[in-house]
Parts: C-alpha cells; structure tokens; sequence
C-alpha cells in the first residue's frame, strides 16, 4: 500500500512528464494523472474537497472563459485543474480550445507554452504545497502522541537546536536584505512573494528558537511543522534557501521528539 508521501511523488512525477511533453502527446499523459490522483486516498480526498466547494460550471465560467487566463485561490485550483484534466481526457478538443481562449500565443506552440506555465505548473505546485502540508500535520498529530521525555533532552541539546535556528533566521534576514535593499523590488510581483515567504520562514524559526531558549519541549512539535513547512516554501521560493531544516529534524528524532519516517 502506497504511503502518502509516495502517493504524493508518483503524482508529481506523473505532472512532471506532463509538463516535459510536447503539444501533441499532453493528452496522452494526463491518464496518468488522474490515476495518481483517484488511486491515493491523499490526493483522492484532497480534490474531492476542493470540488465539493465549486462545481465545473461555475469555475469555468469564473476562470477558463477570460483571456488571458488568471490563476484562481488555491483552493479552487486544484478543483479546476482536476476538472479540466479530466475534460482533456474525455474531450479530444478540450485542451486546443482552452490554450487558444485562455493562453494567448503567437503560434500554437507559444500557446501551449503558456498553458504550461501558466496553468498547469502552478496547478501541480498547489497540490504539492497543501499536500505536503497535509502529510507534515498528520506527522506532528503522531509525533504529538507518540512518548518522550524531557529527562532525555539536556542543555546542550537545546543549545544546538537554538543554534541552527537562529543561523536560519540569519540567513533569512540576510536573504530579504539582499531583495529589498534594491530600489523598486515592491514594484516586482514575484519579489513581493518571494519577500512574504522568507519574512513567514523567519518568524516561523524565531518562534521556534525562543521556545528551544526556554526549553518548552511540550511545543516543540506544532512549531517544528510550521518551521519545515515555511522552510520547504522558502527552499522553492525565487530565493532558494535551504537552511538547517535536515539537522534540526536529525536532532529532534535524536531525542525522541518526533518519529522518523
């Protein structure tokens, strides 16, 4: 039985070959998706949410019939990218009249090109991210219930654990510096992101840091998961930093905080 870590790759990888294919064999990769999707209870009940919020009819009218296409909330992605996969599936002329109404282009190919990027990488890295985020929660409700104790964690512990974390708020700083301290980056929507996720990673380390300071090892996995959540954002982000997410887990299982997987 598929984990949902592994459910989550296949799926990903299925996206992946869809997004590397040319115009004219998409089609034939979306079957793969829509597989990932129906046979991982993860992804399954994922996009049975997000469909039971907004039926077919009415996102489409909100997003698939303006030129240019505008990405919707998070939420009513994943529903529209599901229910346009599978129209692209059953329809054979679904995906040419979606990438000539909605992703405008010199040539067909620059329309297609469009549609990638514009609507079906995103889509993937909707599902990734809440995913992701779902799978991180259900790990720190386990670690949560699973047993530790505090005689086990000793001073020099919990300085190594503020160490790496305050080095990662360093290193966020540092990196937000470097973007704002440029004339004109608020004009910049990218940027804009890019500065919002690394100031999230941040508060997230230092939240965690200050709890490590006073030893409040009862807390330490809610903020462990709001910390690798908005560090693997911030990993992917236009910045691309990594910090200490990887020693700072390798410290926690050390000590019986949280479970490996």
């Amino acid at each position: 039985m598929k984990t949902s870590q592994q459910s989550l790759d296949r799926f990903l990888a299925a996206m992946d070959e869809a997004i590397n294919t040319d115009y004219l064999f998409f089609r034939s990769r979306v079957p793969a998706v829509i597989d990932e999707i129906t046979t991982s209870h993860l992804l399954f009940d994922l996009t049975n949410f997000c469909c039971k919020a907004d039926d077919k009819e009415s996102l489409y009218a909100r997003y698939l019939r303006k030129n240019p296409f505008v990405a919707p909330p998070r939420r009513q992605f994943i529903a529209l990218g599901f229910y346009l996969f599978s129209d692209i599936l059953n329809n054979t002329d679904t995906l040419s009249d979606i990438i000539m109404s909605c992703f405008p282009g010199y040539m067909v190919v620059d329309n297609y090109k469009n549609f990638i990027s514009g609507f079906v990488v995103p889509y993937r890295d909707a599902v990734r991210d809440v995913a992701e985020y779902l799978i991180f929660a259900k790990k720190a409700k386990e670690n949560r219930e699973s047993s530790y104790s505090k005689d086990n964690v000793d001073e020099k512990y919990l300085m190594g654990l503020t160490d790496f974390l305050t080095d990662d708020t360093n290193i966020l700083q540092n990196a937000i510096n470097s973007i704002t301290e440029n004339e004109g980056w608020e004009n910049d929507k990218r940027l804009r992101t890019t500065v919002k996720i690394l100031r999230d990673a941040m508060a997230a380390a230092k939240s965690f840091a200050v709890s490590a300071t006073k030893g409040e090892i009862e807390r330490f996995n809610s903020l462990y998961i709001a910390y690798k959540y908005s560090m693997t954002a911030a990993s992917r982000s236009k910045a691309k930093v990594s910090g200490h997410v990887a020693d700072v887990e390798e410290l926690l299982i050390d000590h019986g905080i949280i479970v490996a997987d």
